[in-house]
C-alpha cells in the first residue's frame, strides 16, 4: 500500500485529505508542521502534499529539500496553497504539482492520482 504524508495545519483541510488518500486506496500519514527531510526519507511516502504557507516555514522551502535530496528526490511532492503565486513556486521548487485553495476532493483526488499514476509509469519503465 502506498503512502501519502499530508503536511498541513489545518484540521478541516486535513480532514478532507485523509478522505482523498483513503478513497484512493493509500495510507495516510499526517502533519501539522514541517518535518526535515531525514524524517520524510525514514517514513517513505509514494506521495507528499504540502502547504506552502506553514508555521516557521514555507512548504516551497521543504519541496525543494526534498526534490534535492539524495535519499528523497524521487518522493512525489504536491503544493498547496492560497497563495495566487502557487504556480511559479511549484516551479521554482521543483514540485510535482499544485493545487491552489480552495479546492474540491476531486481536483486532489486527480492531481494525487496522476502523480500516482507518473510514478507508476515510472517503476514499470525501470523494470
Amino acid at each position: 500500500m502506498k503512502k501519502i504524508l499530508v503536511i498541513e495545519r489545518d484540521n478541516d483541510v486535513n480532514d478532507v485529505l485523509e478522505l482523498v488518500v483513503k478513497d484512493l486506496n493509500a495510507e495516510f500519514l499526517g502533519s501539522q508542521h514541517l518535518l526535515a527531510v531525514h524524517e520524510i526519507a525514514q517514513l517513505a511516502p509514494a506521495v507528499v502534499v504540502i502547504d506552502h504557507r506553514m508555521p516557521f516555514g514555507f512548504g516551497g522551502d521543504l519541496c525543494k529539500e526534498i526534490k534535492t535530496d539524495p535519499r528523497t528526490k524521487n518522493i512525489k511532492v504536491i503544493l498547496i496553497s492560497s497563495y495566487r503565486h502557487i504556480s511559479k513556486v511549484a516551479i521554482d521548487s521543483l514540485a510535482d504539482g499544485y493545487l491552489r485553495k480552495p479546492f474540491k476532493a476531486e481536483a486532489i483526488t486527480q492531481t494525487v492520482s496522476k502523480v500516482l499514476c507518473s510514478l507508476d509509469e515510472l517503476v514499470m519503465a525501470v523494470r
